[in-house]
C-alpha cells in the first residue's frame, strides 16, 4: 500500500451508504463521485449521518448534471473576464431581454471590475466565497460621484439597487464556470442582499404643479410646449416615460374614455403586459388639444438638439402619429422647479403623482394599481404609493368620530 494511499484509508471512512464518506478528523460527511474521469468530494455540511443522507440524493443528481456538462467544458484557462463576456453574449442574445437590461447588465460588469480589479484575469477555482464576502463588504461602502448629467456632482455610497444586481452579475458568472466545468460550487452564493432603501418623496401640490406647468410651457424654448405636453401627460396618465414614448394618437378612445398602453412594440410595457387605462378629464382635455391644435417633429435631416433636455430622436418618430414629440425634458422641469422654488421632481415622480392624487381622490388601491400596470393586486401599490399628503391626512383625521 502506497503512502498516498494509506492517508486516504486514515482521512476517510466510507459508509453503508453508497456514495457516501465521513471525514474521521472533522466528523463531517461528504459525497463521492466521479465526474469526467475525477473523484469529487463535495461536504454536506452536517455531522449527523441522517441529515447526510437526506441531502446525498440532490448532490447526487447535481454531479450527474456535472458530468453531463462534458460537452461544454471550458479551457482551465478561462478567466473571469472571458466568463463575464460569455455571460453578457447569452444576455444580447436572449429574446427575452430588452435593450434597456442589457445596457443595465453591462454597467454591473463594468461595476464588477472596477471595484475588484485583480478579478477580470483571475480564474474562478482560485476565487475563494471570503474574498467574495469581502468584495461585497468594500463595495457595499464604496463612495461614488453622482450627480445629474455630472454638473451637480455628489458623493454618495453605491445604491442597494445597484449593489444587488451587482451581485446577482457576479454569480451569474461563476454560473457560467460550473457550466463550463470549471468549478462546483458558486463561491459568491453566501452573498447577502441589502434592502433597498425607500426614497422620501416630496410632491408638489396642486398649485405647485400648475405653476410649474405653466412656467415650463412659458419658457421660451421652441420645445416649450411640448414638454409641457409630456410633464402633464406623465401626470395625469400614470405612464412610464418609457410607456409614454411610444403612446399615438389612435391608441386614446374618447367616446370611452379609455387609453391603451402597449409600450415598445418588441417587449411591451415593463411587465411585458399591455393595458387599458381609464382617462381622466385632465388627460381627456390634453389628448383633445394635442388632436386639434397638431404639434410638429422636427425631420430626420435635424441634428438631435439637447436644448433644455430634450433628447429628440428625429429620425425615429418623425412621419409617425406619435401623440408626444418630445421624448424627455428632464432640464426643462429642474429650470421651472429651480425658479419657482419648489423641491425637484424627475419624470417618474410624476407617476407618483399620479397615483397619490388618485388615492387622494378616494380611488381605491386595486383600480389605481390596474392603472399604473401592476400585476400583484395592490401590493406593492399599498407599500410605494400609500403615501398621501400631509393635508389630505389631516382631512381625514377630522372626520373620524367616536
Amino acid at each position: 500500500m502506497t503512502t498516498k494511499t494509506k492517508k486516504k484509508a486514515t482521512t476517510w471512512r466510507k459508509t453503508r451508504t453508497g456514495n457516501l464518506y465521513e471525514h474521521i478528523q472533522s466528523g463531517r460527511y461528504y459525497a463521492v463521485a466521479w465526474i469526467n474521469g475525477k473523484q469529487v468530494f463535495r461536504s454536506l455540511g452536517t455531522d449527523s449521518a441522517e441529515h447526510a443522507k437526506a441531502k446525498l440524493p440532490d448532490t447526487l443528481k447535481e454531479f450527474a448534471k456535472m458530468g453531463r456538462r462534458k460537452e461544454n467544458a471550458l479551457p482551465p484557462e478561462t478567466t473571469m473576464g472571458q466568463l463575464s463576456e460569455r455571460y453578457l453574449q447569452s444576455v444580447r442574445t436572449s429574446v427575452k431581454k430588452k435593450a434597456s437590461t442589457v445596457l443595465y447588465r453591462e454597467q454591473t460588469v463594468k461595476a464588477l471590475f472596477r471595484t475588484w480589479p485583480d478579478l477580470k484575469a483571475a480564474k474562478p477555482k482560485d476565487i475563494s466565497e471570503a474574498q467574495c464576502l469581502e468584495w461585497a463588504k468594500r463595495f457595499s461602502t464604496m463612495k461614488t460621484v453622482r450627480g445629474h448629467n455630472q454638473k451637480k456632482e455628489r458623493e454618495t455610497t453605491t445604491s442597494p439597487t445597484r449593489y444587488n444586481n451587482t451581485v446577482d452579475t457576479l454569480r451569474h458568472i461563476f454560473e457560467e464556470a460550473i457550466e463550463g466545468g470549471l468549478i462546483f460550487e458558486n463561491p459568491a452564493s453566501s452573498i447577502e442582499k441589502l434592502k433597498p432603501r425607500s426614497k422620501r418623496l416630496v410632491l408638489p401640490s396642486r398649485d405647485q404643479f400648475r405653476r410649474l406647468v405653466r412656467e415650463i410651457r412659458s419658457s421660451g424654448a421652441w420645445c416649450a410646449r411640448e414638454c409641457g405636453d409630456l410633464v402633464e401627460f406623465l401626470a395625469y396618465s400614470g405612464c412610464r416615460l418609457s410607456e409614454a414614448h411610444h403612446v399615438c394618437i389612435e391608441h386614446a378612445d374618447l367616446e370611452k374614455g379609455t387609453l391603451w398602453i402597449e409600450g415598445d412594440p418588441i417587449h411591451s410595457t415593463k411587465n411585458s403586459e399591455a393595458r387599458t387605462i381609464r382617462m381622466i378629464p385632465p388627460l381627456v382635455a390634453l389628448i383633445m388639444d394635442i388632436a386639434n391644435n397638431p404639434r410638429t417633429t422636427r425631420k430626420p435631416s435635424d441634428s438631435e438638439d439637447s436644448l433644455a433636455g430634450v433628447k429628440i430622436r428625429s429620425a425615429r418618430r418623425h412621419g409617425k402619429n406619435y401623440l408626444l414629440v418630445v421624448t424627455e425634458c428632464q432640464r426643462a422641469i429642474d429650470s421651472a422647479c429651480a425658479k419657482l422654488k419648489i423641491t425637484r421632481i424627475t419624470h417618474h415622480d410624476l407617476r407618483h403623482l399620479f397615483a397619490t392624487r388618485c388615492i387622494e381622490s378616494g380611488t381605491d388601491i386595486p383600480t389605481v394599481s390596474r392603472w399604473l400596470g401592476h400585476k400583484d393586486g395592490g401590493a406593492l401599490c399599498m407599500k410605494t404609493y400609500g403615501h398621501l399628503r400631509l393635508d389630505h391626512e389631516e382631512a381625514m383625521a377630522e372626520k373620524v368620530e367616536f
